[in-house]
């Protein structure tokens, strides 16, 4: 099977570059600012030197700056400093610096290797931020262990761990290479990890242009874990960001094992919000959810995934409990999936999906899936498993404008003997009693005619860097999406939009717009998620119309070299149009 480009941004894909073969560690020079007078140059830097620079540069009246030169390797048995802290925050560290600090080089990260292992001196995370206001960009963070013990909740983020600290900003990252284990519950985000607190979520996370690849969790969230993260005024932003090659473990409890990938929680009383936009999200491996699991103890988490492509990740041995390859919702949250792909996932033998799951659990009330604007196509199995029949809307699929491409349904019901299998869409649509799939229509209202959906195959590419982008043959999914037209006072003028609620408004934080129309953002009231291209750079919308799946088509398969330049700018996703589309 071709497989995708897995770095689809010239940032990510500098990093492999640089790291191609293992290159030498550079020596490293340090220079810091408190940003209110206070600064000095550290040559031939160590660790040391580092927390050093951070502890004199964080938390002044003005932003500090810490920029290193160079490579850095914690000594081992040197226990001094083990994982790096920031405690006050009000800081940005950012390295590929050259010698005399004034020019950067997205094409030779800084490594920070913490020379972890699981010894008695080495069991260390490379970097722990408790500080708001914190920026960490074009940095290599590798070699993190943190290992936890049944009676201590400190086994989170082997790479980076975000203890309680908003507005938090992670870019041009590569994650590689860091491990969470232990026996509790909370071996969690090998990578990765953010983790807020009842009534106290994380808010303002960035996530952006980074590379977290081949990290490992026992439990949970090997590449990243977002715990009580974000809210619908600041949510957490995961954005054009390469997740492959992350392992879960195979803990004994088979409900830790989720999001090998990304894994997405909250607690009862908070309402999460977490948005993943314009990424990659490949060969991952885990049980329940091995690319994306959502699943948490509370019916106000809201988890979006938007213009993102999900491939070749890989069900781990099913055992005796349900999962899925791709995406596992758990739990009474809600999970949106809009423009996305989901593509060649593989389920273990016995598993119940490789394609959705999605699982009420015992927490009842109100856990499904949305779909819009979506295609599935050639996963092992697609099913749904819906247990608490007696609450309404328990375990369901909702599907608006998404094409299938898959040969099995199952609504799988525990509560009373009447198991229903399909073959197609249109099969799925008319289980009963409780049927699990529904469609909507363009107004949203629910149904159980096909409407808008399709069964059938969405033709992609299938050759070259990125074998599913769509083709001129792709009928199912060309100018076949749906956007809707709306306006916001924080906007210049009128917008198109992906109604990712199925709300019939605009809803702020929750749709995403995909063409601004020539106006712009003019007022903050509300946060906004904008996102105008693909992850190539592709125009989202080009007049009316709109693809389905996380590509746009164009006759040019090959980005031109302005679209590098778009990608870099990321941010919240304001990139302006390439070009406009030519249909041939």
């Amino acid at each position: 099977m071709v497989r995708p480009r897995l770095l689809v941004t010239a940032l990510a894909l500098s990093a492999m570059v640089a790291w191609a073969g293992g290159r030498s560690a550079l020596a490293a020079s340090i220079y810091w600012s408190d940003g209110d007078g206070g600064s000095s140059t550290i040559l031939s830097a160590t660790w040391n030197d580092l927390q050093t620079a951070i502890n004199s540069a964080q938390g002044g009246g003005a932003a500090g700056m810490v920029k290193v030169s160079g490579d850095l390797t914690r000594t081992a048995g040197d226990v001094t400093v083990g994982d790096l802290a920031v405690t006050t925050g009000n800081l940005t560290i950012s390295g590929g610096w050259d010698g005399s600090f004034t020019s950067q080089s997205l094409a030779s990260k800084s490594v920070l290797n913490v020379n972890g292992s699981n010894t008695t001196d080495n069991k260390f995370r490379v970097l722990t931020i408790t500080g708001a206001n914190t920026k960490v960009d074009n940095l290599e963070v590798t070699h993190g262990i943190d290992v936890g013990i049944y009676t201590v909740y400190q086994n989170y983020g082997g790479g980076i761990f975000v203890n309680g600290a908003n507005n938090t900003t992670l870019t041009n990252l590569r994650v590689t290479g860091n491990t969470v284990v232990g026996s509790y519950t909370a071996n969690a985000g090998g990578g990765i990890a953010v983790k807020g607190a009842a009534n106290a979520p994380v808010t303002g996370l960035l996530i952006s242009h980074c590379e977290v690849d081949s990290n490992s969790a026992t439990k949970t969230g090997a590449g990243i874990y977002l715990y009580d993260v974000g809210t619908a005024a600041a949510p957490g932003i995961v954005e054009y960001t390469n997740v492959h090659n992350n392992t879960n473990g195979s803990p004994s409890y088979h409900n830790d094992n989720t999001g090998a990938g990304i894994s997405v929680a909250g607690d009862d009383t908070s309402s999460p919000r977490v948005l993943i936009a314009n990424s990659v999200i490949a060969d991952n491996s885990g049980r329940l959810g091995a690319a994306i699991s959502s699943a948490s103890y509370t019916t106000g988490l809201r988890t979006i995934v938007f213009g993102t492509l999900i491939t070749g990740n890989t069900q781990q041995s099913a055992g005796d409990y349900q999962g899925s390859a791709a995406v596992y919702n758990g739990g009474r949250n809600q999970l949106y999936l809009a423009n996305t792909t989901i593509v060649a996932n593989n389920a273990a033998a016995g598993a119940l999906g490789a394609g959705l799951y999605t699982d009420p659990g015992a927490y009842g009330a109100h856990g499904h899936i949305e779909l819009v604007n979506s295609i599935l196509s050639d996963n092992d199995k697609l099913k749904v498993f819906a247990k608490k029949l007696g609450v309404s809307g328990s375990g369901n699929y909702d599907l608006l404008r998404t094409t299938v491409n898959e040969t099995l349904y199952e609504k799988t019901d525990t509560a009373t003997p009447n198991n229903q299998t399909a073959t197609s869409l249109a099969g799925a649509l008319a289980f009963t009693p409780i049927p699990g799939f529904h469609s909507r229509n363009d107004s949203g209202v629910e149904t159980q005619n096909i409407e808008g959906n399709l069964d059938g195959d969405p033709l992609f590419l299938g050759s070259g860097d990125d074998p599913y982008q769509l083709t001129a043959s792709s009928t199912l999914a060309l100018d076949n999406a749906l956007m809707l037209y709306g306006s916001h006072a924080d906007f210049s003028s009128s917008f198109f939009y992906v109604d990712v609620d199925h709300s019939g408004t605009y809803t702020p934080a929750m749709d995403v717009i995909v063409d601004l129309q020539g106006g712009s953002l003019t007022g903050s009231s509300a946060a906004h998620f904008v996102y105008v291209t693909d992850m190539l750079g592709n125009a989202r919308a080009s007049g009316l119309d709109l693809d389905r799946g996380a590509y746009e088509y164009l006759p040019v398969l090959v980005p031109e070299p302005i679209t590098v330049a778009l990608l870099a700018m990321g941010g919240l996703g304001l990139i302006a149009p390439r070009r406009r589309r030519q249909r041939s």
